[in-house]
């Protein structure tokens, strides 16, 4: 990604084999690959089991695949939440699941002609 262009020596741990393995398969393949090509180091199948600060202010990050030292930065994403409460999607009669996922095709089309969503806000 970003910091891996920008320089930084990066990790990327993945709890399985693809990153975005819900998205297209040849999406996911080849952006896994290219991650790999850039020079991100790409732990999959990886699941963090513990992170602690040292005295140093580096963290050691140990893995069920085995430990990451002296990481000056860790930006956790895990989990995703739609942002759809104040959109105010109610007034325009897109459908959303009981998450508040807006329901899509395969194409990204909602139920109201016009109106697409794509990414978190579809939870995948």
């Amino acid at each position: 990604g970003i910091l891996n262009a920008l320089g930084s020596d990066t990790d990327s741990l993945i709890r399985r084999d693809h990153v975005l393995r819900n998205f297209d398969e040849t999406l996911s393949h080849m952006l896994t690959d290219e991650m790999v090509n850039a020079g991100i180091n790409l732990h999959k199948s990886t699941q963090i089991s513990q992170v602690v600060k040292e005295s140093t202010g580096l963290l050691t990050v140990t893995t069920n695949n085995g430990v990451i030292d002296n990481v000056d930065c860790l930006i956790w994403a895990i989990g995703r939440e739609p942002n759809t409460k104040s959109l105010g999607l109610d007034k325009t009669g897109v459908a959303m699941d009981s998450a508040g996922h807006v329901i899509v095709d395969d194409y990204q089309n909602t139920n109201v002609a016009g109106i697409y969503a794509v990414g978190d806000v579809i939870g995948k």
